[in-house]
């Protein structure tokens, strides 16, 4: 599996995500942001590509505030990166529409 399905944001109940053996997984949607009872998120042998490093390691918690910073910019149009610790920009900003603040 390359991609979860865009259905898995209607769970905003989930808690927890094991995709440790979806070694073909490469990135998590920013839509995902808005599951804010998740906070574990199993990635053993995923080698997510389009998030920074410093947050994937930080783990579930980090990885679901920094996409649900994403999430919210579609909205605000304002992308602040700064208490997320962020050291590179992550290419799927380029995909939020009508973004005009990016500050980190």
């Amino acid at each position: 599996m390359s991609a979860l399905s865009s259905s898995i944001n209607y769970m905003v109940s989930l808690t927890d995500l094991d995709v440790g053996n979806c070694v073909n997984l490469k990135q998590l949607s920013s839509e995902m942001g808005a599951m804010k009872q998740l906070t574990r998120i199993g990635l053993d042998s995923t080698e997510l590509m389009s998030r920074p490093p410093e947050i994937v390691s930080n783990g579930a918690e980090s990885i679901v505030d920094y996409l649900a910073t994403l999430h919210a910019a579609r909205f605000t149009h304002a992308l602040h990166l700064s208490n997320l610790e962020v050291r590179q920009v992550d290419p799927a900003i380029g995909d939020i529409p009508g973004l005009t603040h990016l500050s980190q």
